[in-house]
């Protein structure tokens, strides 16, 4: 599903009036009447929510188009006899365009009110409605609008915004100082950036998309290379496994992971493998700590890799390697492998032989770190790195603080710099490659434990095994790894779940997949 600024959104509408001739009321009509629905269902269903009775909703309209949808809005509630008051942001003077029709169609069936009027009416309102300012938002709130906005986060009613919570920026995700906080969020044709990306996220509540009659083929040919993952995209991607195969049809993932410290790094993620589909699972580990896998997983197959310091990969060790990499269909470099000096020699030289042999690898935890020492290293559409904000800042050098408040640019300039595809973890994931980018909207707080990401990376490279490319196969991972931290914590609520609750529910998350 395309993921558009408003300021796309803006082009699609001006395409949809201008191009196709239909008129810009009747989109306003239809936003209108795709919100009144999800409002008289709020109705309806009041008694199984609250425990006391429903009043009335208040529309707040702002002085745009956002306005003009509420002043729709109002009219279809008014005559469906729920009772409803209007309060606008603005004078009438100061209305132009479809927001004035439609101001002035309102005044037909109801008061329209200045907000200054009567601040009690919104705070007591059952239902607010927010129909302020719409997707045009570019920067903080000043003024009055930043009045409304703190008058309506003080409401103990329902909030429902319209197209976007009023404060958050349409195009990034942004908020200043201060946005409405609301229960729902009815967007219009298809969602908007700043809707998926957070902070702006945070500020949503659940979302619902109403399609205004914009035609398919406006919203397909706009020029748009974000995406928002859909459980119809994993499941058509997901590999096909016929009754006549064997372990062997499925490939076979090398997880080269463990130190002294960190064994079950390793484990996690080659088991999480074997979990998604993957034929056969070798993970390659310091000789001094192979013995206490034994029998864990019984599934796995072992490698010893000669050590130095005790329990640390060393250098000599792509000697244990060399001759079996063509053998994997995907090898997973990273997990809790440490950043000793010897380490990241290692590092550095198994890279160069996986990237002559065009092995696809997925590049993780300290072996990211290992890289951050590496100067100039590039790889290929067939590489995937998995770091999570802290480790994305040591590989561009930036402060972490900038990463976080600017996700999307900095994953776009770490697949520039290292010419490779890019998941960056975290609430709502990235997966960036080099010409599209991928918003993922699974998972929740249950996966910021310890482990979660070595499930990831296993997830990833067993899907790689059975064919998909790395890109591919970096969408649909992260997208069956949020989802199996979300049926994890519905058994043990969000602050239970540790990394191998995760990797036992991938199972139900395909499962999942697999009835739709």
């Amino acid at each position: 599903m395309k993921l558009l600024t408003g300021t796309q959104m803006a082009e699609v509408d001006r395409r949809t009036i201008d191009d196709y001739n239909i008129d810009g009321l009747i989109l306003m009509e239809n936003a209108g009447i795709g919100v009144y629905k999800k409002l008289k269902q709020i109705v309806n269903e009041w008694g199984k929510f609250n425990d006391y009775p429903f009043k009335n909703v208040v529309v707040v309209a702002g002085k745009g188009n956002n306005g003009g949808d509420g002043f729709v809005i109002a009219r279809h509630l008014v005559l469906n006899n729920i009772p409803t008051s209007v309060f606008a942001s603005a004078e009438r003077s100061e209305y132009s365009g479809d927001a004035l029709k439609n101001y002035l169609a309102f005044e037909n069936f109801g008061d329209i009110n200045l907000i200054s009027d009567d601040r009690d009416c919104i705070l007591d309102a059952s239902i607010v409605v927010d129909a302020l300012l719409g997707t045009g938002l570019k920067g903080n709130v000043e003024g009055k609008y930043a009045d409304i906005i703190d008058i309506i986060n003080e409401t103990d009613g329902i909030v429902v915004s319209v197209d976007m919570p009023s404060g958050v920026v349409a195009d990034t995700g942004e908020v200043g100082n201060l946005a409405v906080e609301a229960d729902f969020t009815e967007t219009f044709a298809t969602p908007k950036l700043g809707l998926i990306m957070y902070p702006g996220a945070e500020y949503v509540g659940k979302l619902d998309i109403i399609d205004i009659g914009i035609p398919d083929f406006v919203l397909e040919s706009t020029d748009c290379n974000i995406h928002l993952t859909t459980d119809n995209y994993v499941f058509n991607h997901m590999p096909w496994r016929p009754d006549e195969s064997h372990k062997g049809t499925y490939g076979k993932v090398l997880t080269i992971a463990g130190s002294k410290n960190m064994t079950g790094a390793g484990l996690l993620s080659a088991s999480s493998a074997l979990r998604v589909g993957a034929g056969l699972s070798n993970l390659a580990s310091p000789a001094s700590i192979v013995p206490y896998y034994t029998g864990v997983y019984p599934e796995l197959t072992f490698t010893s890799l000669r050590e130095l310091n005790e329990g640390y990969i060393c250098s000599i060790a792509i000697e244990d390697l060399a001759l079996t990499l063509d053998d994997y269909e995907c090898v997973i470099l990273g997990p809790g492998i440490g950043t000793n000096p010897q380490t990241v020699e290692f590092v550095e030289a198994i890279l160069k032989l996986l990237l002559v042999q065009d092995v696809p690898i997925v590049i993780d935890a300290d072996a990211l770190n290992c890289i951050s020492r590496l100067p100039d290293i590039m790889f290929s559409d067939n590489v995937v790195m998995t770091p999570h904000p802290k480790e994305l800042s040591r590989l561009l050098g930036v402060d972490i603080k900038d990463i976080i408040n600017n996700r999307l640019e900095h994953v776009q300039a770490a697949q520039l710099k290292y010419g490779c595809n890019v998941v960056l973890k975290g609430a709502s994931s990235l997966v960036v490659s080099s010409n599209e980018i991928f918003i993922n909207p699974t998972g929740n707080s249950a996966l910021a434990t310890a482990g979660t990401g070595d499930v990831l990376s296993g997830i990833i490279a067993g899907l790689v095994a059975q064919g998909l490319s790395v890109y591919e196969a970096s969408v649909c991972g992260v997208y069956i790894h949020g989802l199996a931290g979300e049926i994890a914590s519905k058994q043990l609520t969000e602050y239970s779940v540790v990394a191998t609750d995760v990797m036992n529910n991938i199972s139900k998350a395909i499962y999942e997949l697999s009835v739709l």
